[in-house]
Formats: structure tokens, C-alpha cells, sequence
């Protein structure tokens, strides 16, 4: 019987793989549609500019063919989309897509059909995206500020018997020297060079300068060692960066909170809480009882999507938007800018313009690996879940192997030439 389970067990992993590999191959850039009037539009990889309070502002190239027999105007086009957070697949929907503005070298009388086809390609439309593909491309200045965190945080009595899954407590090195974990504890738990240690649960985090019983004291996240920075995103602690300010994955974490609906976060009040901990994967709290069918609904998005109105274009090329606002394609090692006479100019200067194109061509990269990663994660996980209710502890052991880098997923602000 068991060996049966495990054969089904397989055997849906497989099928649940080839069906993520065939969504993939539909998330991915340019993306393409035909209007009624037979217009055809193709959309390249979106560059954000600000994402707050769910609403998202990016820029893209757009290529507008008006007919079969017309040449293609190749352009850029500013959007404004609603935002949903589908946070089980870490997928972002947009809706309620307007074109603020638009940029194509072509007259006044020129840019009309164009903007006529670009509306009605967009009217009612919905865009599936990554939401790697998303934080791939913004800086750490397009993130929503941070929310305070209350210094009112309820006390917490902590119990060495609820907090050690076995006595002594046992500590390795996360950061030589500097700072150390606890192998065999049931939450979050440091120990500094200076002997302090400190304890996250459910978001807050509390110091002491003894392991013992008792109520420890609530400490705000700006004043945490900064070694804690330090830790790998490749740790069984790494989950602790989504709490530790101005890591990336804390920058994650902030702007996956700002979407709507908020997930409640659960108050440190009794002893077995010590097993809530934070996914950073998706953005979500996990209590340790919690099975995966339940946490996915939970996790879900709050209304369903629609079909993409944009398919996946492997025909055509993926271009991109420099700081001037015309567009670049990149072709072997080198940049060229298009031309008002429908050319291609190679970009030989070495200014902002280059470094920053290269840099979202790196985060691109970056992006695609991370989410190659999180499906390789998710393609294990959802075999363990056939087999088993998964708790938060099984979660968080299986994920330490799996865990994407997060590092040139994000760009810095532009150095001036």
C-alpha cells in the first residue's frame, strides 16, 4: 500500500510538473494579441517604475503591426494596472490596465491608429505575470515605505520546554564569529558573540541576555546586530531576513504585504504559537498545525483571474526601455537602439543608459532562475503533500535545499555618467 501512495504519489508530481512547465512557457516575454480590427500587438518584458497600494506603474516596448500588409511602428508605452497577489503561486494579476502615455517616432497624425490599437488591445485585458518578473526590474526606491511595528508588542513568556525540542540548547555558526543559531529549536532563535540572544516569533522579536523562563523583552527590528544581515538566503534561518530591515528579503516582504487582502498575523499569546513562522516564498503566515490544502485556500487570491489576454510570443524579440525612453534590443554582446527610419543603431557610448539595460538584463536572468527555482520547490513539495499532511517544521526542512537567491534581483538607483 505504501508503495502504491508513493507511485500515485510520483506519478501526479510528474503530471502537476508538465502542466507548471507548459503554464511557464506561457508567463514568459514578449506577449503577443490580435485585435477585431486585426491589429497585432506585442508587449515586451515590463520594467516597474512605482508599485504602491496594489496599483502598479511600469513601462514596456510595444510593437504595433495595423494590418497584415502594414509595417510594424516599434514604441514604448507607459501602464497603470490593479494588482492581485495570487500568493500560493506567487503570480500577479493585472487588471484595470489604462495607458497613461505612449511614445512611438512617428507625427501627430501617425500616433493615432497606433494609440486607437493599443487601447482596444488593452480595454478589458488582463496580464498574468511573475511576481519575480516584477521585483526583478525595481529598485529598492519603488518599494512601499515599511510599516512601523508597534513597540507596544504583547509580552511574551517563554518556556524552555516549548521553545527546545531537545535540552541543552544546540547553537552553530551562522555568521563566524559573529552570530550563531539554534539547531534544536521549535522557533527562530540567536545567540551574538556578546551572549545575547534573540527569538522571532510570529513577527516580533525579543532579547534576553539568559537562556531561561520568563518574559523577555520586546526589541525593535532597526536595533538588530548587523550580522543578522548576514545570514544566507540558503539557511534553515533564512525565513528570519523577511523580519531583518533592509535585506531583500525583507523589501520582499513589505511590498508582498502591502497587496490586499491583509493576512492576519497571529499574536504570540500561547506557547504551541512558537511554530508560526513567516513563508517568505509567498508571503504568508503558517501555523505549525496547518495542512497545505488549508493554507492554499487561505493563501489564495480573493477573486479568480482571467484568462491572459496576451500569449506567449517566441517569435518575436524581447526589447527594452533605456532611461531616454526609446527602446534597445540586445543581440549577441552588444546594444542597439532603434531609429526613427524603422533601423537598428549599435549604442557604443558607455553611459548610465548602458549600465542600466545591462542591469535589467542581468535581473531578467535573475528573475528566471528564481523562478525556476520556486517551481523546483514547489514540483517537491506538492509530492510531500500527496504523501502526507505537511506541517510548518516539514515545510521549513524541505524548503533549506531549495531556496532561490534573491541576489540581482533588484537594481540600485541609476550612477549618474
Amino acid at each position: 500500500m505504501r508503495e502504491m501512495a508513493a507511485s500515485i504519489a510520483v506519478t501526479l508530481a510528474l503530471a502537476w510538473c508538465a502542466l507548471t512547465a507548459n503554464a511557464d512557457s506561457a508567463l514568459g516575454w514578449p506577449r503577443a494579441t490580435t485585435t477585431a480590427a486585426g491589429a497585432r500587438i506585442t508587449l515586451s518584458s515590463l520594467q516597474v517604475d512605482e508599485w504602491r497600494d496594489c496599483t502598479l506603474f511600469a513601462k514596456c516596448v510595444a510593437t504595433v503591426q495595423l494590418n497584415a500588409q502594414a509595417p510594424p511602428f516599434i514604441g514604448t508605452t507607459t501602464l497603470r494596472a490593479t494588482t492581485l497577489l495570487d500568493r500560493g503561486d506567487r503570480m500577479v494579476v493585472l487588471s484595470d490596465i489604462t495607458l497613461p502615455a505612449m511614445r512611438f517616432l512617428t507625427d501627430a497624425q501617425g500616433i493615432v491608429p497606433i494609440g486607437n490599437a493599443l487601447t482596444t488591445a488593452f480595454a478589458g485585458a488582463t496580464l498574468r505575470v511573475p511576481l519575480d518578473d516584477l521585483l526583478a526590474t525595481m529598485s529598492a526606491t519603488a518599494f512601499a515605505a515599511a510599516t512601523a511595528q508597534s513597540d507596544a508588542a504583547p509580552p511574551f513568556e517563554v518556556r524552555l520546554a516549548a521553545l527546545l525540542a531537545a535540552q541543552p540548547a544546540q547553537f552553530t555558526a551562522i555568521v563566524a564569529e559573529r552570530l550563531d543559531g539554534c539547531t534544536n529549536s521549535n522557533a527562530l532563535l540567536f545567540r551574538t558573540d556578546a551572549g545575547v540572544f534573540y527569538l522571532l516569533i510570529a513577527g516580533h522579536w525579543y532579547t534576553s541576555d539568559a537562556l531561561q523562563d520568563g518574559a523577555w523583552q520586546w526589541v525593535a527590528p532597526s536595533t538588530l546586530p548587523s550580522a543578522m544581515r548576514e545570514i544566507s538566503e540558503s539557511s534553515q534561518w533564512a525565513s528570519a531576513l523577511a523580519h531583518i530591515p533592509q535585506t531583500p528579503l525583507w523589501r520582499e516582504a513589505v511590498q508582498i504585504a502591502a497587496f490586499s487582502p491583509p493576512l492576519a498575523i497571529p499574536e504570540p499569546l500561547a506557547s504551541d504559537q512558537l511554530r508560526i513562522w513567516w513563508n517568505p516564498w509567498d508571503g504568508s503566515w503558517w501555523p505549525a498545525q496547518e495542512s497545505a490544502p488549508a493554507r492554499a485556500t487561505r493563501t489564495a487570491p480573493s477573486s479568480p483571474s482571467a484568462p491572459d489576454s496576451f500569449r506567449f510570443d517566441a517569435a518575436s524579440e524581447n526589447l527594452f526601455v533605456g532611461l531616454d525612453g526609446r527602446v534597445y534590443a540586445q543581440r549577441g554582446a552588444g546594444w542597439f537602439r532603434n531609429t526613427a527610419e524603422g533601423g537598428w543603431i549599435e549604442l557604443t557610448e558607455q553611459r548610465s543608459t548602458a549600465r542600466v539595460l545591462e542591469d535589467f538584463a542581468r535581473a531578467r536572468r535573475a528573475a528566471t532562475a528564481r523562478r525556476t527555482a520556486y517551481e523546483k520547490w514547489r514540483t517537491a513539495q506538492s509530492a510531500t503533500d500527496l504523501s502526507l499532511p505537511t506541517t510548518a517544521s516539514q515545510e521549513r526542512l524541505s524548503m533549506q535545499s531549495a531556496r532561490p537567491s534573491s541576489v540581482g534581483m533588484r537594481q540600485t538607483k541609476p550612477v549618474a555618467p
